[in-house]
């Protein structure tokens, strides 16, 4: 498995592919992140959680997804938060408690931004 990250640069409000910083992460199947920015609050590093959503887009931490919840008697969208949470992925939706990203499928999942676009900057 492919280790990916992102980080959302503090400073000039702009996400950072963390692969094309460090290009020998790949062949190392590991990253190297630059400390310092981290420990001074410049960089938020986004782990890939290794799934992907109905489009094939990959899912990162910070992303806001709509889940499909078809356990309803009418198929309805919820709006809702990857998380890492202790030891796995998660999504949670504002004032819910989280659910392990691992139990729901990707057709259910679809992308439509990240914790740091505007829209988004009062939770989900």
């Amino acid at each position: 498995m492919e280790i990916k990250a992102r980080a959302w640069n503090n400073i000039d409000k702009i996400m950072v592919d963390l692969q094309k910083i460090t290009p020998f992460a790949t062949e190392l199947k590991g990253l190297f992140i630059p400390e310092a920015g981290v420990k001074e609050g410049h960089l938020i590093i986004e782990l890939f959680s290794t799934l992907q959503d109905v489009e094939g887009t990959d899912l990162y931490a910070g992303d806001i997804v709509n889940h499909l919840v078809t356990s309803t008697p009418k198929d309805s969208f919820t709006r809702k938060e990857i998380v890492w949470e202790g030891s796995s992925f998660r999504v949670r939706a504002k004032g819910c408690q989280a659910t392990t990203l691992d139990w729901i499928h990707q057709s259910c999942l679809k992308k439509i931004g990240t914790i740091h676009d505007p829209e988004f900057k009062e939770g989900v």
